[in-house]
């Protein structure tokens, strides 16, 4: 089988059975922060940051993960050079950071906006210390101001939206998921999953309030749902990551800047002639399992009807005793079934066989190892994961043919020694390993298949 499977596979047995070990280097990390909380406690205490309060707020203080919407004014000296004030040429919507995370936001006014409150505005001197020569800046200096510069800011904390909602989904740190109602389930999509969602995309005005963009410019909220595939270039690269990090049922509102929010075939692109942000209303329906069992895209399992239990733990990973129906055809519309397990025998009786043992095509094998008892699932299979190499190809298709396989996962039972397991069970159990290991090494002729 190709390594790509099975180190799908292992992951996923670890995910089952928690048997990760985690090794941390032996730091004091405390006596770290403890020496630079002191520092910068000495550093404000000498006015590395001055603030004047023009107008007071109400409400808790925001802490760390809290989103944060600023309006903001920075330049030096009596001179601002960059403003979300549309009165200063701003975009005139206030900017979105992350306390304690986003690496767009000066240290200096981080620690200012921690001891502000909703509504409050202030203006504050920075030195440059605690600007852009702080450490934690990373990113270039806007035009007309220079690393050494001691920064005048204006800052207005407009809305503050507690942490545990919130998550920055792109690496950028400028697009962020709020999360309205959760979702029903843990499982998350991936590429190349097909999501089903409801979807509302807008541009805020100046009169908006944050996360209450007005201006509609596409909807998809009611009767048929979007349907797209996750990283194929349909959806906007701000969208699509945010339907990564969501679960079925779950409602959320994205913001992102307009870059973030263009580029999807399937969602227009805002008018970039506003407010420089969008904002994405989506509530996640339902989303399709599609694996790529083998990583080059011979081996594609794409789920037709969901199982009973909870994915990985209660798919048959390890090697199993399978209870299983499935048909074969080739690949295009219009094929017939060349094989079908109810057409040979006793029609309703499954086919038994234990995985890893080479009695069934590999796309077989493979695929119901990530199956659940009741899924059915139609398996794209290259000539080299279906019959390369077997003399049980039916009639109908020939070498180098792209085939699909239709597979019903019935039943399945562990093989397993557990702790409680009797002598006698036990013997059972390793009678049966002894077997199928001479099986293989008669049928494959070395004693490598035997050992792995």
């Amino acid at each position: 089988m190709a390594s790509a499977f099975q180190s799908c596979l292992a992951l996923l047995q670890l995910q089952v059975y928690r048997e990760t070990l985690e090794l941390q280097p032996n730091v004091d990390e405390k006596g770290i922060d403890d020496e630079a909380d002191f520092q910068q406690a000495e550093d404000l205490s000498k006015g590395a940051i001055l603030k004047a309060t023009l107008d007071e707020g109400s409400g808790e203080v925001p802490a760390t993960n809290d989103l944060v919407f600023l309006h903001l004014r920075i330049g030096k000296g009596n001179s601002y050079l960059t403003s979300t004030r549309p009165e200063d040429g701003g975009q005139g919507h206030p900017q979105p950071f992350i306390l304690g995370k986003s690496k767009n936001l000066l240290k200096g006014l981080e620690l200012a906006v921690r001891g502000m409150r909703r509504g409050e505005r202030a203006v504050l001197d920075i030195q440059p210390g605690y600007a852009y020569q702080h450490r934690t800046w990373v990113l270039d200096i806007p035009p007309g101001l220079r690393k050494g510069d001691t920064i005048h800011a204006e800052v207005e904390l407009v809305e503050v939206v507690p942490g545990r909602t919130v998550r920055a989904v792109l690496a950028a740190e400028d697009t962020f998921k709020v999360t309205e109602q959760a979702g029903r389930d843990f499982e998350t999509p991936r590429a190349p999953y097909k999501v089903k969602l409801h979807l509302r995309a807008s541009t805020p005005s100046s009169d908006d309030r944050p996360l209450g963009a007005s201006q509609t410019y596409f909807t998809m909220q009611s009767g048929t749902p979007l349907e797209a595939t996750l990283d194929s270039g349909q959806l906007p690269p701000g969208l699509d990551a945010a339907l990564h990090s969501m679960v079925r049922g779950e409602r959320s509102i994205v913001t992102c800047p307009h870059e973030a929010a263009s580029g999807g075939t399937l969602v227009p692109d805002p008018d970039a002639s506003g407010s420089g942000r969008a904002e994405f209303a989506i509530e996640l329906l339902d989303f399709t399992q599609v694996r790529d069992l083998t990583g080059s895209g011979e081996l594609v399992k794409t789920i037709m009807q969901q199982g009973e239990g909870v994915f990985p733990v209660d798919c048959p990973v390890e090697d199993s005793l399978i209870q299983a129906h499935w048909r074969v055809r080739r690949q295009g519309a219009g094929e017939a079934w060349v094989f079908d397990t109810r057409s040979a025998g006793d029609a309703q009786r499954p086919i038994e066989f234990d995985t890893g043992m080479a009695t069934v095509p590999d796309a077989v094998d493979m695929a119901v190892r990530l199956m659940l008892e009741g899924e059915v699932a139609l398996v794209t299979s290259s000539w080299r994961y279906a019959y390369q190499g077997r003399a049980d190809a039916p009639q109908g298709v020939t070498e180098g043919d792209t085939l699909e396989f239709e597979v019903e996962l019935v039943h399945f039972e562990r093989d397993q020694i557990r702790e409680d397991t009797t002598t006698a069970g036990r013997l059972t159990v390793a009678s049966k390993w002894k077997d199928q290991g001479n099986m293989l090494f008669r049928r494959v002729g070395r004693m490598l298949t035997a050992g792995g």
